[in-house]
């Protein structure tokens, strides 16, 4: 982008910020709050060197208290194995801590439930490990509501063959999320 270009930009952006925060200080903030929000995500399935893509719509739900943040998010689309005819949709179940207020990174940690359909599956229904990171901004809507773009990526294990002397292969899901989130304080 020209410099020219990314003056008023940065200006613009400065403004919104300082008038965000502003506005912030005047409405205190509640100890716990309810959201929801929508975005769109890229899963890829891998499985040693093979892998497969989706993208799909995807669905949060969060309680925060305090800095404590436990998601539910739901991806109802189907992510397909790179190797056999199987499929499955996943909801992770995440807890972190919420680090920062108005910007914030919460790194967390919990599990991703999948359904399983297709020819080859193997179980209907199964889970594993994830871990996540979100990276987002509050902005204050006015009467305890904000509204946050966030960037959240995630990643959870399926299973792992081999062993640590045979080169272990580990059967992965990664996501890539960028979402809006709505909360209100409770």
């Amino acid at each position: 982008m020209h410099r020219s270009a990314t003056c008023p930009l940065y200006a613009t952006l400065c403004a919104l910020s300082l008038a965000s925060e502003l506005r912030a200080q005047e409405t205190p903030r509640s100890a716990s709050s309810l959201a929801g929000g929508l975005g769109v995500a890229r899963a890829t399935f891998a499985t040693g060197e093979s892998t497969r893509s989706a993208t799909g719509l995807t669905a949060i739900a969060r309680f925060q208290y305090r800095k404590l943040v436990l998601d539910l998010e739901f991806h109802p689309y189907n992510l397909s194995s790179p190797v056999v005819v199987e499929r499955f949709s996943a909801v992770y179940a995440l807890a972190g801590l919420q680090l920062g207020h108005r910007t914030y990174l919460t790194p967390a940690i919990g599990l991703q439930f999948r359904r399983w359909t297709g020819s080859q599956r193997r179980v209907a229904a199964d889970n594993g490990l994830a871990l996540g990171a979100t990276l987002g901004t509050r902005l204050p809507l006015g009467q305890g509501a904000t509204v946050s773009p966030e960037l959240a990526v995630r990643a959870a294990l399926i299973e792992v063959h081999g062993s640590v002397v045979d080169h272990l292969k580990l059967v992965t899901t990664r996501l890539l999320t960028v979402r809006l989130i709505l909360a209100r304080g409770l």
